[in-house]
């Protein structure tokens, strides 16, 4: 954990001992009691943790702030729905590289059964989102969405993103030269199995172009991590 993050509700309440914040604190960083560690609190300013109560089974802190909330990077990426297993790398991945927005999809080709499971039924990606975001030092966790269908999802889109999907099938064009007219980007991709041609259809129908980012065929976490880079990159966020 490079930052430790808390909820605000947290700060100077007990937090149990076998927590892996607490035993994080007293197992890797070997801290004591009135030790401080880099901390911050989910959404808001990031600071010092001071150990007020630091035992086997409970730690408490004080939070003292330093820098205001983090802001995010004028990113929208836009998932299929995928197995959990991968969705929460593209939950950490997404997290720690400061995004804005992360919304997933049902698609056509994709299993429609992942939906059912214990990580999206009972939100148990916020855990994932956590850990990426301590890792990329950054407090801000990105909004999550779960769209029942891709046409709701295009009609949700705001007005002043523009429209990005990866696509090696139907690309107008490769995205690396291609230029950006806004400063604030949806990037859109399919699931495992990817695009069907009425799915690219609509995409293309709602102002988004199609764009392949080379030759092979990535791993929606893969094509996930490498998308964002790219985008971030030509926005000079990174």
């Amino acid at each position: 954990m490079n930052l430790v993050l808390f909820e605000a509700d947290e700060i100077g309440a007990t937090i149990p001992g076998q927590d892996p914040r607490a035993e994080h604190v007293r197992r890797t960083l070997r801290l004591k009691e009135e030790d401080t560690f880099a901390a911050g609190i989910i959404n808001g300013p990031m600071g010092r943790a001071r150990l007020q109560v630091l035992t086997k089974l409970e730690m408490i802190i004080e939070f003292i702030p330093e820098k205001p909330a983090s802001l995010a990077f004028p990113l929208l990426l836009i998932v299929g729905l995928t197995r959990p297993q991968i969705a929460k790398h593209i939950f950490r991945e997404s997290a720690s590289m400061g995004i804005e927005k992360l919304w997933f999809y049902p698609t056509e080709l994709g299993e429609k059964s992942y939906l059912d499971s214990d990580f999206w039924q009972e939100k148990n990606y916020r855990t994932q989102l956590i850990k990426g975001a301590g890792q990329g030092v950054t407090t801000h966790l990105p909004e999550v969405k779960i769209s029942e269908s891709l046409h709701r999802v295009l009609s949700e889109i705001p007005a002043d993103f523009e429209r990005i999907a990866l696509d090696n099938i139907r690309p107008v064009r490769s995205i690396t030269p291609y230029q950006f007219q806004k400063n604030k980007i949806a990037l859109l991709l399919g699931s495992e199995r990817g695009l069907t041609e009425g799915e690219r259809d609509h995409l293309e129908n709602s102002g988004f172009v199609l764009l392949k980012m080379g030759e092979r065929v990535l791993r929606t976490d893969t094509a996930c991590i490498a998308g964002m880079t790219l985008v971030l990159s030509k926005l000079g966020k990174i």
